[in-house]
């Protein structure tokens, strides 16, 4: 069974594989130059990486901008 659904949404629950879309869009990037904005997308996408519990795969556009919200962040 395939669910989709977002991250506040899966608070508490737990999924075998996860993905997490990385891409972040060009007009997003002025956002996330407040590091208190940063912080919090970056809490959201803890949340969403620690809903898995076999596998998280990330997924990017390749051609979009890096998602600075990862910065840091290591496999």
């Amino acid at each position: 069974m395939v669910r989709v659904d977002t991250v506040q949404a899966a608070k508490g629950l737990e999924a075998a594989a996860v993905l997490l879309h990385t891409g972040c869009l060009r007009g997003r990037l002025s956002d996330l130059t407040d590091p208190d904005r940063r912080a919090e997308e970056r809490r959201v996408y803890f949340v969403g990486a620690t809903r898995a519990s076999h596998a998280l795969l990330f997924l990017d556009y390749g051609e979009g901008p890096r998602c600075p919200i990862l910065d840091g962040a290591v496999a």
